[in-house]
């Protein structure tokens, strides 16, 4: 007998996302218990790392699920057909995308600061790297001395 009864029966593709989801965050779960074992047991266990354990399963079911589509939809080679035929390219190509959005960002950042360089950025009085007009050069080696 299933201890979990749904009223409606389970597509394939549902069957599926619900596979790879749990899949990907009990093989991130493994990996917890293997490294918060290690570290505990050699008494190097450190408490700001909580987050990143806690984090570590969603992150694996979301990876279990990009991986399966992947599989599932194929890489897509000739373009993606965004009628709706393929989801699954659709739902590789956006977790990619979010999987590495900050990599993308930082080079996307660099390509339009190399085609579109202008001088009016280091001159604006609001920029962080800007130098302080107020702040001597010698404040900073004496505020991290004293700090």
């Amino acid at each position: 007998m299933c201890p979990i009864v749904l009223s409606a029966p389970m597509t394939a593709d549902v069957r599926v996302i619900l596979l790879s989801l749990i899949s990907g965050a009990l093989g991130a779960a493994l990996h917890v218990f293997i490294s918060l074992s290690g570290f505990v047991g050699n008494r190097t266990f450190k408490t700001s790392w909580i987050m990143w354990y806690v984090l570590r399963m969603p992150t694996g079911a979301t990876l279990g699920l990009i991986l399966t589509c992947a599989l599932h939809g194929g890489m897509p080679t000739d373009g993606v057909s965004y009628d709706g035929s393929n989801p699954y390219q659709i739902y590789l190509l956006a977790g990619i995308a979010g999987l590495f959005s900050r990599s993308a960002l930082d080079k996307l950042e660099d390509v339009f600061e190399t085609l579109f360089k202008t001088a009016r950025n280091d001159e604006r009085l609001d920029n962080i790297n800007a130098p302080d007009p107020n702040r001597n050069e010698g404040d900073a080696e004496n505020e991290v001395r004293n700090n």
